[in-house]
């Protein structure tokens, strides 16, 4: 019965609250751009994209922001190395379908010409994901 109980427990959908900006511990780090603007601001910038597509169904997708994405050294990094957005994989078909997403989370990072340089499948710790975020904006 307690088996039963607990397939039936993770198979259920989870519905997660909308961060507040106010309170978002990663606010400053991600930018409220649509892409076409992020790629402008990369371009004036001389940066690079970085986008993150998520989803707010996916367990994944809140470990990586909960705790890779409010470490110290990767909040630095997004707000001084990258134009960093984020993109929900349920309200933006075309970006998915242009971006080829078959998982989430997956971090894409993007040239200013809307070149793709690389991609971070899937949730990364802090040391993981700075690691291969700094190989790749440096392209």
């Amino acid at each position: 019965m307690k088996g039963v109980l607990l397939a039936a427990m993770l198979l259920t959908p989870t519905v997660a609250s909308r961060a507040d900006p106010e309170t978002d511990p990663t606010k400053g780090a991600f930018r409220s751009l649509g892409y076409d603007e992020a790629i402008k601001t990369a371009r004036n910038g001389k940066q690079v994209v970085l986008i993150c597509f998520h989803a707010t169904w996916c367990g994944p997708c809140k470990k990586l922001q909960s705790e890779t994405f409010t470490d110290a050294r990767v909040m630095g990094f997004l707000r001084s190395r990258v134009v960093a957005i984020r993109v929900d994989i349920d309200t933006a078909k075309d970006l998915v379908k242009k971006f080829s997403i078959q998982a989430v989370p997956t971090v894409v990072f993007v040239d200013p010409d809307r070149g793709e340089i690389g991609r971070v499948v899937g949730y990364q710790n802090a040391e993981k994901f700075l690691a291969e975020a700094e190989r790749l904006s440096r392209k």
